[in-house]
């Protein structure tokens, strides 16, 4: 408890409120005439070192002169500490547990023994009594990738070694962190109007720039229970913007105040108050399509209820964040690494170093290659008909290998035989398609089951495989096996000519 972190705020019953910056915060949004029912004590550690006789009876008093018991005071503090830091490690899984904790509490080497023996009995106050587990094996959790652009959801399960493999997953949608900034730009454009914000961007970026940047820190820290948010909101600039717009900066703001009067407010000091409510509503789109997705996970059948959920990416570690889902999705449990917005760079890491530990993964894709078939007269399009060697064909075929939404197990090889036949429509056609190499080209689809490699399919070519012939030309019919093969983090597509087993190999280009 250090510098200008030692602050803290309870309520009049003695109930512990907030530690540090944000009891700062929230004694100032309280106002003037609402702090009656709060102490709020600044730097309190030193009237320890102060006191001269010290015991358990000492009180301190707080900003306003209300005075309390300074081990009560000490030990709401220690025990927030301790639980916040239990609360931590419940959401990380690291295994730990009270028992493999040793609190240690540093006090100044000038302190008298009296202090050192005040800050043990305010520490033993505290009941610190948590069990942590692991995941155990076969749990179940989705992993909620909420980033600022996308929230990316999926489904894994602990293996018996430990690995873990992906059972399900979701596409996700663009329900990140830059939705609750692009509403905050839309609110401030309607209270400033469009123009002065407009002019603000073009002349003094910097002064823009660092009002969202301010809002990032206001964003990360909102909670349910917050009153308001205040802004600091560069006065100087502001005036300049909007004089620029031939008006009033006086009027200009007067308008503004009374049209937004009980949601938000800006002060001649620079300051801009938002109240809770709209910010909850710059969140809502972002939030409720994250719920949607979680719940709709938890709704399926096949996968059985699952109540633990990993959150990680940036917009995880949004406190309003958090406890919509825990209060939206009843009997939701969250894990939430220290720093959510590095777990992904990390376990890119660990996956580059153990890239075993995943062992099956879902197909985002259906993919397969293009061939020819017997053409269906009244069921495939008249556009795709060919005729070769007296039969008629349906070409531009999707031969699926991979079902999108399939289980993709590690260096697993799916397959198809096909054949080919050489053209003896004419000399040249026999000539030609004896000597020339085959193409075969690997397509995806979005669709579950693609029937023609064709737009209309939702199919993309993601490469093609060159297949050269035998050394004595290609026969007038050869079986060709094309499949696919999945390895750690890309597919690569294979093809064997079963006669002669030359085996050739190709890289998807899925740009």
């Amino acid at each position: 408890m250090n510098g200008n972190t030692n602050i803290g705020t309870c309520t009049e019953d003695e109930t512990f409120n907030a530690f540090g910056y944000e009891a700062q915060k929230n004694y100032e949004e309280l106002g003037d005439t609402k702090t009656d029912g709060y102490y709020f004590f600044e730097r309190f550690k030193m009237s320890l070192y102060k006191t001269k006789k010290l015991s358990r009876e000492t009180k301190i008093k707080d900003l306003n002169g209300k005075e309390l018991l300074a081990i009560d005071v000490f030990s709401k503090v220690i025990s927030h500490l301790s639980e916040d830091f239990y609360e931590k490690l419940s959401k990380q899984k690291t295994g730990i547990s009270s028992d493999d904790v040793l609190w240690l509490i540093t006090v100044p080497a000038i302190w008298s023994d009296a202090a050192k023996q005040f800050m043990r009995e305010a520490a033993n106050k505290v009941d610190d009594t948590v069990a942590l587990e692991p995941f155990p094996v076969g749990q179940k959790y989705i992993v909620a990738d909420l980033g600022g652009g996308t929230a990316d959801l999926a489904v894994h399960e602990i293996l018996e070694d430990h690995n873990l493999r992906e059972i399900a997953r979701s596409d996700g949608d663009a329900y990140g962190g830059i939705l609750v900034d692009e509403a905050f730009q839309e609110f401030i454009s309607d209270f400033f109007g469009r123009n002065v914000v407009q002019r603000l961007l073009e002349t003094q970026t910097d002064a823009y720039m660092e009002i969202l940047k301010s809002f990032e820190v206001k964003k990360r820290a909102f909670r349910s229970d917050t009153l308001s948010i205040i802004l600091n909101m560069p006065y100087v600039a502001f005036r300049d913007a909007i004089e620029a717009c031939e008006v009033s900066y006086d009027d200009a703001i007067r308008e503004a105040n009374a049209k937004c009067t009980g949601k938000a407010e800006y002060m001649r000091d620079g300051k801009f108050k938002i109240t809770a409510e709209i910010m909850k509503g710059f969140f809502n789109k972002a939030v409720d399509g994250i719920v949607k997705f979680i719940q709709q996970m938890r709704s399926n059948d096949e996968l059985g209820m699952i109540n633990t959920v990993l959150m990680v990416g940036g917009f995880s570690e949004s406190k309003y964040v958090q406890e919509r889902i825990e209060n939206d999705i009843p009997g939701v449990r969250l894990v939430i690494p220290t720093d959510p917005s590095l777990a992904v760079l990390k376990g890119a890491v660990l996956f580059g170093k153990h890239p075993q530990a995943i062992t099956e993964r879902i197909a985002r894709f259906s993919y397969g290659f293009s061939i020819a078939r017997p053409f269906e007269e009244g069921i495939d399009p008249e556009e795709l008909k060919v005729t070769q060697n007296g039969m008629v064909l349906c070409n531009e075929v999707f031969n699926k290998l991979i079902t999108r939404g399939g289980i993709l197990k590690k260096r697993q090889l799916y397959f198809g035989v096909v054949r080919y036949n050489v053209n003896t429509d004419t000399p040249l056609t026999v000539l030609l398609s004896s000597l020339l190499p085959i193409e075969s080209q690997v397509y995806k689809s979005t669709k579950v089951d693609p029937k023609y490699t064709t737009a209309e399919e939702e199919c993309e070519e993601l490469g093609k495989l060159t297949i050269h012939p035998p050394p004595t030309r290609w026969p007038f019919d050869s079986e060709i096996l094309q499949g696919i093969i999945v390895f750690e983090s890309e597919l690569k597509a294979i093809a064997i000519n079963v006669e002669t087993k030359q085996i050739y190999l190709a890289n998807l280009d899925c740009l």
